[in-house]
C-alpha cells in the first residue's frame, strides 16, 4: 500500500467515526420536561412549547428558536 492509499484509508476511517457520533447523537432521546401544570417546556430555554407546535410536531422537545440552534450547530 502506497502512501496515498493510506492517507485515503485513514481519511476514510475518520469520516466513518465522524458519522458513528454525529449518528449517535441523533438516535439520543431526548424526553419531554412539563412545568407544574403540565405544559411542555423546552429543554433549553425552558418557556413552554406553542401548542400550535406541538399540533404539527408531536413529539417537540424544543421550541422553535432553541431548535433552529441545535440543527445549525449540528450543521458545523
Amino acid at each position: 500500500m502506497n502512501e496515498g492509499d493510506r492517507a485515503s484509508a485513514l481519511e476514510q476511517h475518520a469520516l466513518a467515526q465522524d458519522l458513528a457520533k454525529q449518528a449517535e447523537h441523533f438516535n439520543q432521546v431526548e424526553t419531554p420536561d412539563t412545568d407544574e401544570a403540565g405544559n411542555r417546556v423546552c429543554l433549553d430555554c425552558e418557556i413552554i412549547i406553542p401548542a400550535k407546535r406541538l399540533e404539527v410536531y408531536p413529539q417537540a422537545v424544543r421550541c422553535v428558536d432553541c431548535q433552529e440552534v441545535v440543527e445549525i450547530m449540528g450543521s458545523h
